[in-house]
């Protein structure tokens, strides 16, 4: 009836302003991406999975990693959304769909916050996990996600470059590489051909 049609329809709105958020994100307009994001935590209509999303890319967009402080109050965050996640996925409370898109914001959460250790706090070490935890997640055939296991290896290269293991380095770019050029992603081959292979 009628309100299946409205609960279709803020969905779709929802779902527009979470691509409209993300989209901000991309560009660097925080402000924009930060303000999107609040939007659908703030909406009433919005299931488990918009706001589970809404609230990474709040973290991501509202937290300037600019400084020690900021970048470990983002990565705290980022934490905190994870240990919530875990809760929610041990709870009886998703349908499979819903679980299925947490489980995707959660490894999108676990490269972020690997890239705010390994960029913003210089802590390599630390950061090897989440990107092994993130390609764990990319990796199950329920998620199949190929260019997320080729972006954390490219995390994971990141750190193995920095931890000056270069041979463990070329193993994780060469990775990202073959993934990015299999899936066409021209944006991928870019950011790991011009000095570090």
């Amino acid at each position: 009836g009628a309100q299946g049609v409205d609960e279709k329809y803020s969905w779709a709105q929802i779902e527009i302003r979470l691509l409209e958020a993300l989209n901000h994100y991309r560009q660097q307009h925080w402000k924009n991406a930060a303000e999107k994001s609040k939007s659908v935590m703030d909406d009433n209509n919005v299931n488990i999975t918009q706001k589970t999303r809404a609230e990474f890319y709040f973290i991501a967009a509202d937290i300037s990693r600019q400084t020690q402080e900021g970048a470990e109050r983002s990565r705290d965050e980022h934490i905190r959304l994870l240990g919530e996640i875990e809760n929610l996925l041990k709870s009886n409370d998703l349908m499979n769909s819903d679980r299925l898109e947490v489980v995707k914001v959660q490894s999108e959460l676990l490269y972020n916050v690997g890239m705010v250790i390994t960029h913003n706090l210089n802590q390599y070490k630390e950061a090897l996990s989440f990107f092994h935890a993130a390609i764990q997640i990319n990796e199950l055939p329920e998620i199949n996600d190929q260019k997320g296991i080729g972006i954390a290896n490219g995390g994971l290269g990141d750190c193995h470059y920095n931890l000056e293991d270069y041979s463990q380095a070329e193993n994780h770019y060469s990775i990202n590489l073959n993934i990015s050029r299999n899936n066409g992603d021209k944006q991928g081959i870019a950011e790991e051909t011009p000095d570090r292979i």
